[in-house]
């Protein structure tokens, strides 16, 4: 994905006034997806989500992917191949919230969580294993 096609997707996001932009990162590793799960006394705690993370003042939607991606996991972006799509929901606080989705490379896929309270990496079929948001899990159905 360029990043005037991402610049453009920021800019019309804006738009629409919602002011909370999340970003989100859908990781493939030989047909498996990387999964977090919240830590269970957090907001919606034990689900489990793809890398995710609010988008800072001043900061565009790449360099947000790559400084959220290696926050939360410690892997480093190699790639944003394409937009996934977005869905709306409202933060913990309330705040309209849209997550704008990526399918994105890792450099490696040795994964080193910080904010999470475990990590999997999911094939097609152990997905319904795993408690996921319907949001999420048509992101995955995208790719999968």
């Amino acid at each position: 994905m360029t990043t005037c096609e991402m610049e453009k997707l920021l800019a019309e996001t804006l738009a629409t006034g919602i002011s909370r932009i999340v970003v989100g990162a859908l990781i493939l590793r030989n047909n498996e997806i990387l999964l977090l799960q919240r830590r269970q006394d957090d907001y919606l705690g034990g689900i489990f989500e793809i890398p995710s993370g609010e988008v800072e003042q001043n900061e565009t939607l790449a360099q947000a992917l790559e400084r959220e991606i290696e926050e939360e996991t410690g892997l480093r972006v190699a790639n944003i191949n394409s937009y996934l799509g977005s869905f709306d929901y409202p933060s913990k606080s309330g705040k309209p919230t849209r997550q704008l989705n990526f399918l994105v490379d890792a450099c490696s896929s040795a994964v080193i969580l910080s904010e999470h309270e475990t990590f999997a990496w999911v094939t097609r079929a152990d997905l319904s294993k795993y408690r996921i948001t319907d949001e999420t899990m048509g992101l995955v159905r995208q790719v999968f």
